[in-house]
């Protein structure tokens, strides 16, 4: 059974008895979600500063440099459970909460459990004003952050990326107020990263920004990611505001278009990948079928659906659905190599894949994979002998997400 994180812990753990030290026996179970290697620049010294989450709520935590070379070799990564058994607290710089650990008996190591939905607690805005969205431009690439290295405690970054996938325009209505977003996933050399623009920076940007183009983004802010809106593996996000700006950068040629890890097709006629999990795939298209409306089942609405069929050297094709605004845009022929990431595995009457709002599709991409697929097509492939994976039938309706 996974282990269930000690709610209210973060607020608990500031409590006048347990930073007195009265109490003793509350060890609670939180989320290690950050790991930061910190140099003193007094000494010389080193330390690691970490980021808990009681599951609502995250704060800091600063090692003792006693434990510095046992922590060091142990198996702890971002994501993973630690039951706090010796520890002592403070409040250091009004709402920066620190967290010290005392004793040289580390805490337990528990085994890994999903992310959780944070609220985070004391992020301080970049207070910055300048350009938007401007000219192509040349930049020196010492004064750039890789994306896996931005955190919340990141300051005057700058990111130089490419944009795989955008969102269109939501709109939202409550009690609170109104407001606009949009979503962009984020790509460099080194991992990925979801980017949410609000209101003035729908103004802004939205209308600025393009599928596949590389841009240096700055003036921005980071926030622990809310894992039920983020599809990507990156804990983090970046909140783009009034003052946010991306400039569109001519130097692109070492930012990826997109990173895949593909599942085979004969993959899905053994059932070795189960319902619901996300997946690349890489295909020739053999099928594009003409748009259709459908009624969800789950909420009445009306909705465009287009289904597509793909196929591989394996000779087994699937039929892959794209849905709303996707399916009346998508533009694309027969024996066009197309490469589908983050689609989501359903089961109608066989394997059946479709796109959701993270999806990415790239045609003809730069890619060892594709261009021995194109190989294949082009000296050896033969359309008549596919194994179909899936029927025409409809049983099961896979709703868009």
């Amino acid at each position: 059974m996974a282990p269930q994180l000690a709610k209210n812990a973060a607020t608990r753990l500031f409590t006048p008895e347990v930073v007195s030290g009265s109490t003793v026996d509350f060890q609670p179970v939180l989320q290690l979600l950050s790991i930061k290697k910190v140099l003193n620049l007094s000494n010389g010294s080193e330390r690691y500063r970490l980021i808990y989450s009681d599951g609502e709520y995250h704060f800091q935590s600063m090692l003792t440099t006693v434990l510095n070379g046992y922590f060091a070799s142990q198996a702890f990564t971002p994501k993973c459970i630690i039951r706090l058994t010796h520890y002592c607290t403070n409040t250091i710089q009004d709402k920066k909460f620190v967290f010290y650990t005392v004793s040289p008996v580390l805490n337990e190591f528990l085994p890994h459990w999903p992310s959780r939905i944070l609220i985070t607690l004391g992020i301080e805005k970049v207070d910055d004003h300048s350009e938007k969205v401007g000219n192509p431009i040349s930049f020196n690439t010492s004064q750039l952050w890789p994306i896996k290295q931005l955190n919340i405690y990141s300051n005057e970054w700058k990111i130089r990326a490419r944009i795989t996938q955008k969102s269109d325009i939501r709109t939202w209505l409550d009690h609170r107020g109104e407001g606009k977003v949009f979503r962009v996933n984020l790509v460099d050399a080194t991992g990925e990263i979801l980017a949410m623009g609000y209101n003035e920076a729908v103004d802004n940007l939205y209308s600025k920004l393009e599928e596949g183009k590389v841009y240096i983004f700055s003036k921005a802010r980071i926030r622990l990611a809310k894992q039920q809106f983020s599809k990507l593996s990156n804990v983090y996000e970046i909140i783009l505001e009034a003052q946010s700006s991306a400039v569109l950068c001519e130097d692109n040629r070492a930012i990826p278009q997109v990173e895949f890890n593909f599942t085979k097709l004969s993959q899905f006629a053994t059932s070795t990948v189960e319902k619901d999990t996300i997946v690349d795939v890489l295909g020739v298209i053999t099928e594009v079928h003409p748009i259709d409306t459908i009624t969800l089942k789950s909420t009445g609405k009306i909705v465009s659906k287009r289904d597509i069929i793909i196929t591989d050297r394996s000779t087994n094709h699937v039929r892959i659905t794209i849905w709303g605004k996707q399916a009346v845009t998508f533009q694309a022929e027969k024996n066009l190599i197309a490469a589908f990431k983050r689609v989501k595995v359903g089961n109608s009457g066989g394997r059946r894949l479709s796109l959701v709002s993270s999806s990415t599709v790239l045609f003809y991409p730069d890619i060892p994979e594709a261009r021995d697929l194109n190989h294949w097509v082009s000296s050896e492939g033969c359309f008549d002998a596919f194994k179909p994976l899936t029927t025409d039938r409809m049983d099961v309706l896979m709703n868009p997400s």
